[in-house]
């Protein structure tokens, strides 16, 4: 009787943690909508940022002519997210009727391209541009100006060059991406082989069942910690540099032209 008591005990436990993580992942997704496009393209309008870059033309960030397999390893990541996060929250909270089993396919397929292109990502940055996402002290130090920037403490004419990628980007690529996508990998694979994967945590938490549950908060949180980011990444994309998202879905392409215009308009020597 007490073991009955105990596993129920444990089922109201598992929902509770359900319900907050449910409302820790609206917090997540709202937050970013709600507080920082609306006030921060608010700002863009009321500084006449706006304005300077969509109407008059006038883009700081200088052009780059980048490689084509990263943009297309951006594509692929782009479509598998996307992907990933309509058919996930349709299998955590279906909106509607009789499509749960193609749903799930779909949601592990995509979850294998994802992860397959994922570490191709991270062994071609290990080949070819590991370095441009490397943070660094100096990084640290100017992303406090970068910060004052983007919260309108600077000018526009003050904006801050740092080159191909700035503070804010690596510490996106290096860390806040990166680490929420393996922990929604490791979990991810672990619900699809529950007996391989969770056997040697099963033990400390009440069998597989439990670490599954488990596995399943953590993997949702993550999720929505990506689309949090994802659309924080997005929207500074659109406002700050609206010419390089173009390029780098192949949309308008850089051109050596636009390259030496670029310098030529800013003072500054040739080079990519």
């Amino acid at each position: 009787m007490s073991e009955i008591s105990a596993i129920l005990s444990q089922v109201t436990d598992f929902s509770k943690l359900n319900i907050w993580a449910d409302l820790i992942g609206i917090v997540l997704v709202l937050v970013p909508l709600s507080q920082f496009w609306m006030m921060h393209l608010v700002g863009n309008i009321l500084t006449g940022r706006m304005q300077e870059r969509f109407i008059d033309g006038n883009w700081h960030p200088a052009p780059h002519l980048l490689p084509s397999a990263p943009k297309w390893m951006h594509w692929i990541h782009l479509v598998g997210m996307v992907t990933l996060a309509i058919s996930g929250l349709y299998i955590r909270i279906p909106y509607f009727v009789g499509a749960r089993t193609a749903m799930r396919f779909i949601h592990y397929a995509a979850a294998y391209v994802v992860t397959i292109n994922f570490i191709a990502r991270v062994y071609y940055a290990y080949q070819v541009d590991a370095k441009e996402f490397i943070i660094t002290k100096q990084d640290v130090l100017a992303m406090l100006t970068q910060m004052r920037y983007l919260f309108f403490m600077l000018p526009i004419e003050k904006e801050p060059s740092f080159g191909k990628y700035n503070p804010m980007q690596r510490l996106t690529y290096f860390i806040l991406m990166p680490i929420p996508m393996i922990l929604m990998m490791v979990t991810g694979f672990s619900m699809i082989w529950p007996q391989v994967l969770l056997a040697p945590v099963a033990p400390f938490v009440w069998g597989v069942a439990a670490a599954a549950a488990y596995a399943r908060v953590i993997h949702f949180l993550m999720c929505m910690m990506l689309i949090m980011t994802t659309m924080i990444h997005m929207y500074l994309a659109i406002t700050e540099n609206f010419p390089g998202l173009l390029d780098f879905f192949f949309i308008k392409p850089f051109t050596e032209e636009d390259v030496e215009a670029h310098h030529a308009a800013h003072g500054e020597h040739g080079g990519h």
